[in-house]
Protein backbone atom coordinates (compact mmCIF):
# COMPACT_ATOMS: atom_id res chain seq x y z
CA UNK A 1 0.00 0.00 0.00
CA UNK A 2 2.96 2.27 0.82
CA UNK A 3 3.91 1.77 -3.01
CA UNK A 4 1.07 3.01 -4.05
CA UNK A 5 0.70 5.40 -1.93
CA UNK A 6 3.92 7.16 -2.97
CA UNK A 7 3.21 6.34 -6.70
CA UNK A 8 0.26 8.02 -6.98
CA UNK A 9 1.91 10.92 -5.26
CA UNK A 10 4.82 10.78 -8.01
CA UNK A 11 1.71 10.83 -10.76
CA UNK A 12 -0.16 13.87 -8.98
CA UNK A 13 3.55 15.29 -9.16
CA UNK A 14 4.44 14.92 -12.90
CA UNK A 15 0.55 16.03 -14.06
CA UNK A 16 0.92 19.45 -12.38
CA UNK A 17 4.43 19.83 -13.97
CA UNK A 18 3.10 18.49 -17.05
CA UNK A 19 0.57 21.02 -16.61
CA UNK A 20 2.64 23.86 -15.69
CA UNK A 21 3.88 24.09 -19.29
CA UNK A 22 0.69 25.17 -20.50
CA UNK A 23 0.95 28.72 -19.03
CA UNK A 24 1.91 30.96 -16.10
CA UNK A 25 1.91 34.95 -15.43
CA UNK A 26 3.72 36.80 -13.63
CA UNK A 27 2.38 38.53 -10.71
CA UNK A 28 3.39 41.96 -10.14
CA UNK A 29 3.51 44.56 -7.26
CA UNK A 30 1.63 48.13 -7.24
CA UNK A 31 4.47 49.56 -9.44
CA UNK A 32 3.75 47.18 -12.43
CA UNK A 33 6.93 45.62 -11.77
CA UNK A 34 7.68 41.55 -11.64
CA UNK A 35 8.20 40.47 -7.78
CA UNK A 36 11.26 39.67 -6.84
CA UNK A 37 11.01 36.56 -4.76
CA UNK A 38 14.29 35.21 -4.55
CA UNK A 39 15.37 34.81 -0.82
CA UNK A 40 18.27 32.47 -1.14
CA UNK A 41 19.87 29.59 -3.47
CA UNK A 42 17.48 26.71 -1.82
CA UNK A 43 14.80 29.00 -1.70
CA UNK A 44 14.85 30.02 -5.25
CA UNK A 45 14.45 27.04 -7.03
CA UNK A 46 12.90 27.62 -10.44
CA UNK A 47 13.07 30.24 -13.21
CA UNK A 48 9.55 30.04 -14.42
CA UNK A 49 7.09 29.39 -11.52
CA UNK A 50 3.49 29.44 -11.54
CA UNK A 51 2.32 33.05 -10.47
CA UNK A 52 -0.93 34.80 -9.92
CA UNK A 53 -1.83 38.24 -9.18
CA UNK A 54 -4.74 38.72 -6.53
CA UNK A 55 -4.86 42.75 -6.49
CA UNK A 56 -3.81 45.22 -3.85
CA UNK A 57 0.09 43.58 -3.87
CA UNK A 58 -1.32 40.31 -2.48
CA UNK A 59 0.04 37.06 -5.21
CA UNK A 60 0.43 33.43 -5.25
CA UNK A 61 3.40 31.50 -6.91
CA UNK A 62 3.42 27.59 -6.97
CA UNK A 63 7.17 26.02 -7.95
CA UNK A 64 7.25 22.01 -8.15
CA UNK A 65 10.14 19.93 -9.03
CA UNK A 66 11.06 16.08 -9.56
CA UNK A 67 14.38 14.16 -9.39
CA UNK A 68 14.00 10.42 -10.49
CA UNK A 69 17.35 8.09 -10.47
CA UNK A 70 18.12 5.13 -12.27
CA UNK A 71 21.59 4.04 -10.16
CA UNK A 72 24.18 1.33 -10.06
CA UNK A 73 26.92 -0.11 -8.16
CA UNK A 74 28.72 -3.07 -6.84
CA UNK A 75 27.45 -4.52 -3.22
CA UNK A 76 27.50 -7.27 -0.79
CA UNK A 77 24.57 -8.34 0.78
CA UNK A 78 24.47 -10.13 3.94
CA UNK A 79 24.14 -13.54 2.99
CA UNK A 80 24.10 -12.93 -0.92
CA UNK A 81 27.40 -12.42 -1.56
CA UNK A 82 28.41 -9.51 -3.98
CA UNK A 83 26.54 -8.34 -6.79
CA UNK A 84 25.80 -5.39 -8.89
CA UNK A 85 23.33 -3.36 -6.74
CA UNK A 86 20.69 -1.65 -8.86
CA UNK A 87 18.09 0.73 -8.23
CA UNK A 88 15.48 3.26 -9.15
CA UNK A 89 15.51 6.02 -6.65
CA UNK A 90 12.44 9.33 -6.22
CA UNK A 91 15.38 11.58 -5.32
CA UNK A 92 12.94 14.80 -5.35
CA UNK A 93 9.49 15.34 -5.17
CA UNK A 94 8.92 18.98 -3.59
CA UNK A 95 5.53 21.34 -3.93
CA UNK A 96 6.38 24.33 -2.66
CA UNK A 97 3.51 27.48 -2.24
CA UNK A 98 4.59 31.34 -1.72
CA UNK A 99 2.39 34.47 -0.62
CA UNK A 100 3.30 37.37 -0.76
CA UNK A 101 1.33 40.41 0.94
CA UNK A 102 3.18 43.55 -0.71
CA UNK A 103 6.15 44.10 -1.19
CA UNK A 104 7.68 43.12 2.22
CA UNK A 105 5.72 40.25 3.70
CA UNK A 106 6.02 36.68 2.33
CA UNK A 107 4.91 33.41 3.43
CA UNK A 108 6.41 29.82 1.90
CA UNK A 109 5.78 26.12 3.09
CA UNK A 110 7.38 23.28 1.00
CA UNK A 111 6.28 19.93 1.20
CA UNK A 112 8.40 16.91 0.13
CA UNK A 113 6.22 13.92 -1.13
CA UNK A 114 9.07 11.47 -2.45
CA UNK A 115 9.45 9.84 1.38
CA UNK A 116 6.51 7.56 2.46
CA UNK A 117 5.42 10.05 4.82
CA UNK A 118 5.15 13.75 3.63
CA UNK A 119 7.99 15.53 5.03
CA UNK A 120 7.65 19.52 5.53
CA UNK A 121 10.49 21.11 4.62
CA UNK A 122 10.47 25.02 5.19
CA UNK A 123 7.84 26.59 6.39
CA UNK A 124 8.79 30.26 6.83
CA UNK A 125 7.40 33.64 7.21
CA UNK A 126 9.62 36.71 6.05
CA UNK A 127 9.48 40.68 6.79
CA UNK A 128 11.48 43.09 4.83
CA UNK A 129 11.29 46.50 6.20
CA UNK A 130 13.88 47.90 4.57
CA UNK A 131 16.23 46.82 1.24
CA UNK A 132 19.27 45.40 3.27
CA UNK A 133 17.62 43.84 5.67
CA UNK A 134 15.17 40.49 5.75
CA UNK A 135 13.58 39.00 8.66
CA UNK A 136 13.13 35.77 8.36
CA UNK A 137 11.56 33.10 10.93
CA UNK A 138 10.28 29.46 11.21
CA UNK A 139 11.40 26.55 9.82
CA UNK A 140 14.35 27.97 7.45
CA UNK A 141 17.40 26.60 5.58
CA UNK A 142 20.50 26.60 7.62
CA UNK A 143 23.34 29.38 5.96
CA UNK A 144 26.16 27.04 6.29
CA UNK A 145 28.19 25.77 3.21
CA UNK A 146 28.03 26.64 -0.84
CA UNK A 147 26.84 23.05 -1.38
CA UNK A 148 24.16 22.73 1.01
CA UNK A 149 22.59 26.43 0.25
CA UNK A 150 23.06 25.03 -3.76
CA UNK A 151 19.57 23.94 -4.78
CA UNK A 152 18.38 20.64 -5.92
CA UNK A 153 17.79 22.29 -9.42
CA UNK A 154 21.13 23.49 -9.54
CA UNK A 155 23.28 20.92 -8.72
CA UNK A 156 25.44 19.91 -11.93
CA UNK A 157 26.57 15.88 -10.77
CA UNK A 158 23.50 14.49 -8.96
CA UNK A 159 24.32 14.91 -5.41
CA UNK A 160 27.10 17.23 -3.34
CA UNK A 161 30.05 16.35 -1.51
CA UNK A 162 29.94 14.07 0.91
CA UNK A 163 30.82 16.38 3.20
CA UNK A 164 27.68 17.58 2.85
CA UNK A 165 26.27 15.84 5.54
CA UNK A 166 22.20 14.70 5.78
CA UNK A 167 19.98 16.74 3.76
CA UNK A 168 17.88 16.86 7.32
CA UNK A 169 20.61 18.54 8.78
CA UNK A 170 20.46 21.35 6.71
CA UNK A 171 17.09 22.61 8.09
CA UNK A 172 16.62 23.49 11.10
CA UNK A 173 13.73 26.32 13.17
CA UNK A 174 14.99 29.52 14.41
CA UNK A 175 15.60 32.87 12.97
CA UNK A 176 17.34 34.68 9.95
CA UNK A 177 18.39 37.69 9.55
CA UNK A 178 19.47 38.47 5.84
CA UNK A 179 20.47 40.96 3.25
CA UNK A 180 23.01 42.74 0.62
CA UNK A 181 24.98 45.75 1.37
CA UNK A 182 27.07 47.96 -0.85
CA UNK A 183 25.24 47.66 -4.26
CA UNK A 184 25.20 43.62 -3.81
CA UNK A 185 28.51 43.27 -3.96
CA UNK A 186 28.44 42.15 -0.03
CA UNK A 187 25.73 39.25 1.30
CA UNK A 188 25.10 38.59 4.89
CA UNK A 189 23.08 35.49 6.95
CA UNK A 190 23.04 35.80 10.63
CA UNK A 191 20.74 34.10 12.80
CA UNK A 192 20.10 31.43 15.81
CA UNK A 193 18.69 27.62 15.34
CA UNK A 194 17.39 25.05 17.87
CA UNK A 195 20.76 22.83 16.82
CA UNK A 196 17.75 20.12 17.23
CA UNK A 197 17.72 19.62 13.66
CA UNK A 198 16.40 16.42 12.24
CA UNK A 199 19.30 14.16 13.88
CA UNK A 200 19.02 15.38 17.67
CA UNK A 201 17.86 12.40 20.35
CA UNK A 202 16.73 14.89 22.57
CA UNK A 203 15.39 18.57 22.35
CA UNK A 204 18.04 21.26 22.81
CA UNK A 205 16.91 24.00 24.24
CA UNK A 206 20.30 25.86 23.49
CA UNK A 207 20.30 27.68 20.14
CA UNK A 208 23.44 27.28 17.66
CA UNK A 209 24.49 30.95 16.14
CA UNK A 210 24.89 30.61 12.49
CA UNK A 211 26.30 33.20 10.16
CA UNK A 212 27.34 33.38 6.42
CA UNK A 213 29.40 36.10 5.00
CA UNK A 214 29.47 36.69 0.80
CA UNK A 215 31.69 39.03 -1.15
CA UNK A 216 31.56 39.51 -4.88
CA UNK A 217 34.72 42.53 -5.64
CA UNK A 218 33.83 42.77 -8.76
CA UNK A 219 30.24 42.92 -9.38
CA UNK A 220 29.37 45.39 -12.07
CA UNK A 221 33.14 44.96 -14.19
CA UNK A 222 34.67 42.99 -16.32
CA UNK A 223 31.96 40.23 -17.18
CA UNK A 224 34.42 37.13 -16.98
CA UNK A 225 34.72 38.23 -13.56
CA UNK A 226 31.90 40.39 -12.32
CA UNK A 227 30.13 37.08 -10.54
CA UNK A 228 33.58 35.83 -8.85
CA UNK A 229 32.52 35.52 -5.04
CA UNK A 230 34.04 34.74 -1.79
CA UNK A 231 32.14 32.79 0.81
CA UNK A 232 33.08 32.41 4.83
CA UNK A 233 30.20 30.49 7.51
CA UNK A 234 30.39 28.90 10.75
CA UNK A 235 28.31 27.76 13.05
CA UNK A 236 28.63 27.46 17.03
CA UNK A 237 26.18 25.86 19.44
CA UNK A 238 25.94 23.39 22.51
CA UNK A 239 23.26 20.37 22.99
CA UNK A 240 22.43 17.37 24.50
CA UNK A 241 22.62 13.72 23.07
CA UNK A 242 22.75 13.74 19.29
CA UNK A 243 23.83 12.11 16.39
CA UNK A 244 26.90 13.56 14.75
CA UNK A 245 27.84 13.28 10.98
CA UNK A 246 26.79 10.64 8.84
CA UNK A 247 29.14 9.30 6.00
CA UNK A 248 26.72 8.65 2.98
CA UNK A 249 27.59 8.17 -0.76
CA UNK A 250 25.31 9.96 -3.16
CA UNK A 251 23.85 6.43 -3.96
CA UNK A 252 22.81 7.00 -0.24
CA UNK A 253 25.12 4.26 1.11
CA UNK A 254 25.62 4.90 4.34
CA UNK A 255 29.41 3.94 5.07
CA UNK A 256 29.92 5.32 8.45
CA UNK A 257 27.14 5.33 11.07
CA UNK A 258 26.91 8.36 13.24
CA UNK A 259 28.25 8.21 16.12
CA UNK A 260 26.83 9.76 19.97
CA UNK A 261 28.02 13.40 20.56
CA UNK A 262 27.51 15.21 23.17
CA UNK A 263 28.66 19.42 24.05
CA UNK A 264 29.98 21.99 21.52
CA UNK A 265 30.01 21.75 18.04
CA UNK A 266 31.17 24.18 15.56
CA UNK A 267 31.80 23.84 12.22
CA UNK A 268 33.59 26.20 10.02
CA UNK A 269 34.74 26.90 6.23
CA UNK A 270 35.05 28.92 3.27
CA UNK A 271 34.87 28.73 -0.65
CA UNK A 272 35.15 30.47 -3.85
CA UNK A 273 32.83 30.49 -6.98
CA UNK A 274 33.39 31.96 -10.10
CA UNK A 275 30.70 32.07 -12.78
CA UNK A 276 30.76 33.47 -16.46
CA UNK A 277 28.34 32.73 -19.26
CA UNK A 278 30.38 29.71 -20.38
CA UNK A 279 31.96 27.89 -17.31
CA UNK A 280 31.72 27.52 -13.53
CA UNK A 281 34.25 26.76 -11.07
CA UNK A 282 33.94 26.06 -7.19
CA UNK A 283 36.28 25.25 -4.64
CA UNK A 284 34.81 24.93 -1.14
CA UNK A 285 37.10 23.45 2.28
CA UNK A 286 34.63 22.35 5.39
CA UNK A 287 35.33 21.51 8.53
CA UNK A 288 33.10 20.21 11.80
CA UNK A 289 34.15 19.74 15.62
CA UNK A 290 31.57 17.39 17.46
CA UNK A 291 32.38 16.92 21.32
CA UNK A 292 31.58 13.78 22.81
CA UNK A 293 31.12 14.90 26.48
CA UNK A 294 29.90 12.12 28.71
CA UNK A 295 29.78 9.87 26.23
CA UNK A 296 30.92 6.51 26.78
CA UNK A 297 31.72 3.29 24.61
CA UNK A 298 32.43 -0.23 25.47
CA UNK A 299 35.65 -1.71 24.92
CA UNK A 300 37.81 -4.69 25.31
CA UNK A 301 40.87 -3.80 27.38
CA UNK A 302 43.57 -6.64 27.99
CA UNK A 303 41.09 -9.52 29.38
CA UNK A 304 38.28 -7.14 30.10
CA UNK A 305 35.64 -5.27 28.56
CA UNK A 306 34.87 -2.31 30.02
CA UNK A 307 32.97 1.36 29.31
CA UNK A 308 35.39 4.15 28.56
CA UNK A 309 35.13 7.85 28.27
CA UNK A 310 36.40 10.80 28.40
CA UNK A 311 36.54 10.39 24.79
CA UNK A 312 38.25 12.82 22.16
CA UNK A 313 36.31 15.51 19.61
CA UNK A 314 34.72 13.88 16.63
CA UNK A 315 36.65 15.84 13.57
CA UNK A 316 35.70 15.38 10.10
CA UNK A 317 36.91 17.66 7.24
CA UNK A 318 37.04 17.78 3.57
CA UNK A 319 37.22 19.76 0.51
CA UNK A 320 35.86 19.60 -3.25
CA UNK A 321 36.62 21.32 -6.42
CA UNK A 322 34.20 21.70 -9.29
CA UNK A 323 33.70 22.77 -12.91
CA UNK A 324 30.91 22.70 -15.15
CA UNK A 325 31.21 23.97 -18.98
CA UNK A 326 28.45 25.04 -21.14
CA UNK A 327 29.15 23.36 -24.31
CA UNK A 328 26.20 24.99 -26.89
CA UNK A 329 22.62 25.97 -26.16
CA UNK A 330 20.71 29.22 -24.84
CA UNK A 331 20.95 29.74 -20.68
CA UNK A 332 19.94 32.47 -18.60
CA UNK A 333 22.09 34.79 -16.56
CA UNK A 334 22.19 31.89 -14.18
CA UNK A 335 21.78 28.52 -15.53
CA UNK A 336 21.45 26.50 -19.41
CA UNK A 337 18.10 26.58 -20.80
CA UNK A 338 18.92 24.29 -23.60
CA UNK A 339 21.51 22.69 -25.45
CA UNK A 340 24.78 20.08 -23.14
CA UNK A 341 26.82 20.72 -20.02
CA UNK A 342 29.79 18.93 -18.93
CA UNK A 343 30.70 18.72 -15.66
CA UNK A 344 33.69 16.64 -13.05
CA UNK A 345 34.14 17.26 -9.49
CA UNK A 346 37.25 15.68 -7.44
CA UNK A 347 36.28 15.45 -3.66
CA UNK A 348 38.42 14.40 -0.87
CA UNK A 349 36.87 13.79 2.95
CA UNK A 350 38.86 12.91 6.08
CA UNK A 351 37.14 11.22 9.53
CA UNK A 352 39.09 10.87 12.79
CA UNK A 353 38.58 11.35 16.59
CA UNK A 354 41.99 12.35 17.83
CA UNK A 355 45.02 9.92 19.00
CA UNK A 356 44.91 9.63 23.13
CA UNK A 357 45.99 6.44 24.62
CA UNK A 358 45.60 5.81 28.04
CA UNK A 359 47.72 3.06 30.21
CA UNK A 360 45.88 1.64 32.98
CA UNK A 361 46.70 -1.58 35.23
CA UNK A 362 44.11 -3.74 33.04
CA UNK A 363 45.61 -2.67 29.72
CA UNK A 364 45.66 0.61 26.87
CA UNK A 365 42.49 2.14 27.00
CA UNK A 366 42.06 3.65 23.58
CA UNK A 367 39.69 7.21 23.88
CA UNK A 368 39.41 7.60 19.78
CA UNK A 369 37.79 3.92 19.24
CA UNK A 370 36.27 5.02 16.14
CA UNK A 371 37.70 3.83 12.81
CA UNK A 372 39.68 6.82 11.11
CA UNK A 373 39.14 6.84 7.42
CA UNK A 374 39.14 8.73 4.42
CA UNK A 375 37.37 8.50 0.97
CA UNK A 376 38.42 10.09 -2.13
CA UNK A 377 36.02 10.62 -5.06
CA UNK A 378 36.04 12.22 -8.78
CA UNK A 379 32.40 12.03 -10.65
CA UNK A 380 32.01 13.46 -13.69
CA UNK A 381 28.89 13.58 -16.20
CA UNK A 382 27.16 15.22 -18.58
CA UNK A 383 23.50 16.96 -18.50
CA UNK A 384 20.79 17.78 -21.46
CA UNK A 385 18.94 20.78 -21.36
CA UNK A 386 15.31 20.84 -22.81
CA UNK A 387 14.03 24.28 -21.99
CA UNK A 388 13.53 25.51 -18.22
CA UNK A 389 11.34 22.08 -17.33
CA UNK A 390 13.47 19.30 -18.22
CA UNK A 391 16.74 17.86 -17.88
CA UNK A 392 18.28 14.51 -18.67
CA UNK A 393 21.72 13.78 -16.49
CA UNK A 394 24.46 10.42 -16.81
CA UNK A 395 26.84 10.76 -14.07
CA UNK A 396 29.71 8.32 -13.03
CA UNK A 397 30.81 8.56 -9.87
CA UNK A 398 34.18 6.37 -8.93
CA UNK A 399 34.71 6.65 -4.96
CA UNK A 400 38.60 5.28 -2.66
CA UNK A 401 37.88 4.38 0.57
CA UNK A 402 41.22 4.20 2.35
CA UNK A 403 39.42 1.44 4.70
CA UNK A 404 38.08 -1.42 2.47
CA UNK A 405 35.51 -2.65 5.31
CA UNK A 406 34.03 1.13 5.01
CA UNK A 407 33.45 0.10 1.03
CA UNK A 408 29.83 -1.30 -0.39
CA UNK A 409 31.00 -4.38 -1.69
CA UNK A 410 33.54 -5.45 1.48
CA UNK A 411 32.86 -8.58 2.73
CA UNK A 412 34.01 -9.54 5.50
CA UNK A 413 35.63 -13.10 5.89
CA UNK A 414 36.84 -15.11 9.17
CA UNK A 415 40.57 -14.92 7.95
CA UNK A 416 40.24 -11.26 7.34
CA UNK A 417 38.63 -9.13 10.10
CA UNK A 418 41.53 -6.01 10.74
CA UNK A 419 40.20 -2.93 10.22
CA UNK A 420 41.63 -0.16 8.27
CA UNK A 421 44.79 -2.87 6.45
CA UNK A 422 43.99 -2.20 3.06
CA UNK A 423 42.48 0.63 0.85
CA UNK A 424 39.59 -0.67 -1.20
CA UNK A 425 39.73 -0.87 -4.81
CA UNK A 426 37.90 2.21 -7.33
CA UNK A 427 33.93 1.49 -6.56
CA UNK A 428 32.12 2.70 -9.45
CA UNK A 429 28.89 4.06 -9.81
CA UNK A 430 26.64 5.09 -12.33
CA UNK A 431 23.96 7.17 -12.08
CA UNK A 432 21.19 8.31 -14.68
CA UNK A 433 18.81 11.05 -13.55
CA UNK A 434 14.96 12.61 -15.21
CA UNK A 435 14.68 16.10 -13.60
CA UNK A 436 11.63 17.96 -14.27
CA UNK A 437 10.23 21.44 -12.70
CA UNK A 438 7.85 24.56 -13.02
Amino acid sequence: MSHITSLSRTLLLVSCLLGGLAGRGNAQDLTGQEVATSTEPELAETAHPLRWSLGHGVWLETQAWLGLDALTYPRTEMGFGSSQHANLVLRRAVVSQQIGLGPSLLFRFDVDLSEYDPIMEYAWVQYRPFPFLAVQAGRIQVPFGLAQMTSFSDLKLIGRPIVAGSAKDRRDAGLLLWGNLWGGRIGYRLGAVSGSRDLAVDVNDTPDGVGMLEVLPFLGGNPWIRDLRLVGFATYGSGPTRHGFRGRTTAEYTFFSPPTIRGVQWRAGGGLQWRTDHFQLVGEYQYINQERDGIEVSQRVGEQTRMVGELEPYVIQGYSIEGSWHIFGRRSLDRPITGLEVAARFEQLDLSDGEKLVETAEGTEDHAPLVEAGVDGITAGINAYFGHHLRLSLVWQGLFFSDETLAPNWEASTTDQTSGSQDSDLIHHWFLRIQGEI
